[in-house]
């Protein structure tokens, strides 16, 4: 019953936005601003059989065999990001330590936010115990998620000439 073949497909929609410029005569602004949507499906027959190796029944035992199980796995994810950052950075003009130094500085923010729906159906039938005998038993396990998170980060970093061939 579950034996597909399962899928692992993926589709995002993503872009961004970069505008720079000169913000004065000593610092230039760099502004970048991004975003993305991804639909993820991801299924498989999750009891690692064909449809021939468990059909076994208490009329027709396969050799060996006193019980019969169809398991399947489907996740269903959509993740959503989108983040901004702000560089503050040197220009020519605004260079320190007589100009042989540049240096930028600024501040980075993300959102993240996912939603995951897992589904597991089976059956299962055990011939030989009292526990889930013929015609079976079914199974669903179920687990619904969200998860959520904010990054934020502060950053600077300076480069110095050393010399025209070493920074």
């Amino acid at each position: 019953a579950y034996d597909d073949l399962g899928k692992d497909v993926q589709q995002t929609t993503a872009g961004s936005l970069k505008f720079s410029g000169p913000l004065s005569a000593n610092v230039d602004l760099v502004s970048i601003t991004t975003a993305a949507k991804s639909d993820i499906e991801f299924s498989f027959d999750a009891d690692w059989a064909n449809s021939g190796t468990f059909v076994a029944d208490s009329l027709n035992p396969v050799a060996g065999q006193d019980y019969a199980v169809a398991y399947g796995s489907f996740s269903l994810r959509e993740r959503k990001v989108a983040s901004q950052e702000f560089r503050f950075v040197s220009s020519p003009d605004g260079r320190l330590f007589n100009g042989s130094t540049d240096w930028v500085t600024g501040v980075f923010v993300q959102r993240l936010e996912e939603t995951d729906q897992l589904r597991d159906p089976g059956n299962y039938v055990d011939f030989d115990a009292f526990s889930c005998p013929a015609p079976g038993c079914s199974g669903l396990r179920v687990v619904d998620s969200e998860y959520e998170a904010d990054t934020y980060a502060l950053f600077a970093a300076t480069e110095s000439a050393l010399t025209d061939k070493w920074q």
